[in-house]
């Protein structure tokens, strides 16, 4: 077996690659790959979820605070939905939801980007086209919705349905950016449930191209350069094929000797390497810096529907849900979520409330432990969100 594949297809042309990254819902086949989305149902001792009172007045208070208080208690969400963040699979994050599912009392379902899923069974399926950044919050706002029917019709009173969207790091962006194109969609529509209240929770949102990084110009030149990026891909494929399963898990264990990576996320990194996810990566991680850099960009590339205009806006779609948003992130070191990001937020987007952990990491999710520890910090950010959203709806 060759170990690198042939030379790819001449690129195709912008126009192409614009009208291939807008495919419709049903060329596109969504959610036919079980693989796709998994669902994680509560078990344990679930928290409660009786509904109390917080003081709008507070919700600066905490920008920049402590973790949540452990004895929170806010409005219960009848569906939470987790959106990964770049390389894009929700086995990633089998940990992290099932500790959310117990915190929260509640179903969560985690759902891949289109085309990267990451367990062994999407490696056999059907090969889909890379989607750019619009296309992922297509694929995202088209799931969201059908979450939001179920939510409504398992509803057993007659007050609206909260729904909660977690993204993390461009999975943040994705959020709020979904969340957007559905309420305006049933707004459009006047739907009978444009009131059902959504709630996002951004963690350590990729909000914008940073150029004081070296890690994101470094990646941004890989990602956007097709030679490279065809060469990354080729190798990573030809790994793949050439070594079973088993032996892509070891491999990634010494190669990750010393790390907190867990075994279930080895296993998770050998199957992201078998279905060739760095080609699905890599695609969506050239439109993410095209989209989130201030002012970059050129020519076709503004007929987005999402860019970053300037610095003034790159907490926009946090902003538009005023408290129904908040944000959790690392304290320190996180190049994705800069600290000088971080101080935008409070201008830009007041309502939105920020909690950062001093020991938190970007890549949370390939340690239990971790993963834990967020889950329980998130579902207590999300219970007094929901509560000073209730408070200040009520005002």
């Amino acid at each position: 077996m060759r170990l690198f594949s042939p030379p790819p297809p001449p690129p195709a042309s912008r126009k192409q690659q614009q009208q291939r990254c807008m495919l419709s819902l049903e060329r596109l086949e969504r959610f036919s790959n079980p693989s796709e989305v998994f669902r994680v149902r509560p078990t344990g001792a679930a928290t409660t979820t009786t509904t109390t009172t917080a003081s709008p007045q507070n919700k600066s208070d905490n920008f920049f605070g402590a973790p949540p208080s452990s004895g929170s208690t806010g409005a219960a969400f009848s569906k939470v939905l987790v959106l990964p963040g770049n390389p894009g699979g929700s086995s990633f994050y089998t940990h992290f939801a099932e500790e959310l599912a117990r915190e929260l009392g509640t179903e969560v379902a985690a759902l891949s980007f289109h085309g990267h899923e990451t367990t062994s069974s999407a490696a056999k399926g059907k090969v889909s086209q890379p989607l750019c950044l619009d296309g992922q919050v297509e694929h995202a706002s088209a799931f969201l919705e059908k979450l939001i029917s179920e939510a409504e019709a398992e509803a057993t009173s007659s007050d609206p349905p909260s729904v909660a969207v977690v993204g993390h790091s461009i999975g943040g962006t994705v959020a709020a950016l979904a969340v957007k194109e559905v309420e305006e969609k049933r707004k459009k529509s006047h739907s009978s449930s444009s009131s059902s209240s959504i709630h996002v929770c951004a963690m350590m949102p990729y909000v914008a191209f940073d150029e004081t990084s070296s890690q994101q110009r470094l990646l941004r030149v890989l990602a956007s350069n097709r030679i490279a990026r065809g060469a990354a891909c080729s190798a990573a494929r030809g790994l793949g094929r050439l070594l079973p399963r088993r032996a892509l898990a070891s491999l990634v264990a010494v190669a990750t000797l010393g790390s907190p990576l867990a075994p279930r996320a080895r296993e998770t990194v050998a199957d992201f390497v078998a279905a060739d996810g760095l080609k699905h990566a890599l695609y969506l991680a050239s439109t993410e810096f095209d989209a989130l850099a201030v002012g970059g960009g050129a020519g076709d590339e503004k007929k987005r529907k999402f860019r970053v205009g300037d610095a003034s806006s790159i907490w926009e779609p946090l902003a538009a849900l005023g408290s129904r948003a908040s944000v959790f992130a690392a304290a320190e070191g996180d190049h994705w979520c800069p600290r000088h990001h971080l101080d935008r937020l409070k201008e830009q987007a007041p309502l939105a409330r920020l909690v950062l952990d001093q020991e938190q990491r970007h890549d949370f999710v390939v340690c239990d432990e971790r993963s834990s520890r967020a889950a329980r910090d998130v579902a207590r950010l999300l219970r007094e969100s929901a509560s000073l959203h209730a408070a200040a709806t009520e005002d």
